[in-house]
């Protein structure tokens, strides 16, 4: 067939694809193209994103440093003056004290309760006791008392006190008694009351003083009584530095005086034995409160007399 020539149709700078200078080609063709252009708008969002970071970096920085001074203010606002100073510790000083007293009326409560409880329990055991003595000696008055209670279980059972017996004794454990040797006109009746035998008294006399027996029964039953209701307060006395001679006159003057006023027995057959009732006023209970008056601890220690303040509770 006949062959026609072909004109390009673009120039002399077209390469086709498959020419083997396309690679060059390109290469020349991006030379000659313009650079991309970026967008404004991300520019903008760019600058915009940094200076909101610098923004909240200065606000953070501002806070912190807002937090330091609140916290210098702080610190310094604690401090104390001289005189702020010396009244603090004046307190403080002052709560040692009231702690060291606290410590102190603790224990002297706990020492006086255990002495209560201590002399409460010894009284206990010594009112069970049963010892009971033998007779040494027969009475010079007989085996009775004159009247309708010979041997005053009558009166005995009526005063709560069923467990006493009386003994005639004019031996030595009747308090060491003693008939008469000083001639016909002296007569000799005496009682005793021994705490080795804490249920019995002893009673002895001479044919002719019988009409002052019934008195001398009445005074050592009384003074059973005094030992059966106050002998922890007598432990106590004891323990306190008060003996039995610092009581001893106002123990015998209670016995008779409680004979006297709770059991009829005339003042006059006391008046001229060692126990006259000489207490003007004599009540029930005055021998105790004599006793307290001595300094002896008569009633239950309470723990709110050891306060060192007094409790106050809503």
């Amino acid at each position: 067939m006949p062959q026609t020539t072909l004109t390009p149709a673009h120039g002399p700078d077209f390469v086709s694809p498959a020419s083997p200078d396309a690679t060059a080609g390109d290469a020349a063709s991006d030379e000659l193209l313009p650079p991309p252009r970026r967008s404004r708008r991300a520019l903008w969002i760019a600058l915009s994103v940094i200076t909101g970071v610098l923004l909240l970096g200065g606000a953070a920085a501002a806070t912190t440093w807002a937090l330091v001074d609140a916290h210098e203010r702080a610190l310094a606002a604690r401090t104390v003056s001289g005189v702020q100073q010396d009244v603090i510790e004046a307190e403080l000083s002052g709560l040692a004290d009231v702690s060291q007293r606290i410590e102190e009326q603790g224990a002297a409560y706990r020492e006086a309760r255990s002495a209560w409880d201590s002399e409460q329990a010894q009284a206990a055991e010594w009112r069970a006791g049963t010892a009971t003595p033998s007779v040494s000696a027969g009475n010079p008055g007989g085996g009775a008392m004159p009247g309708a209670d010979p041997s005053g279980r009558a009166f005995l059972d009526s005063i709560g006190a069923s467990q006493v017996q009386l003994v005639l004794d004019a031996g030595v454990d009747n308090c060491g008694y003693q008939a008469a040797d000083d001639g016909p006109y002296t007569l000799v009746l005496g009682g005793c009351f021994d705490t080795r035998f804490p249920n019995s008294v002893f009673l002895a006399w001479e044919p002719g003083t019988e009409q002052g027996v019934w008195a001398i029964f009445v005074h050592e039953v009384m003074h059973w009584y005094q030992y059966h209701t106050y002998y922890a307060a007598f432990i106590a006395a004891e323990r306190v530095g008060v003996s039995g001679d610092a009581y001893g006159t106002e123990l015998e003057a209670d016995a008779s005086c409680r004979a006297v006023h709770l059991y009829g027995i005339p003042a006059s057959q006391y008046a001229n034995t060692s126990a006259p009732c000489s207490i003007e006023g004599w009540y029930d209970g005055w021998l105790l409160d004599h006793l307290a008056a001595l300094g002896v601890p008569v009633t239950e220690p309470a723990s709110e007399d050891y306060e060192v303040s007094e409790v106050v509770r809503p």
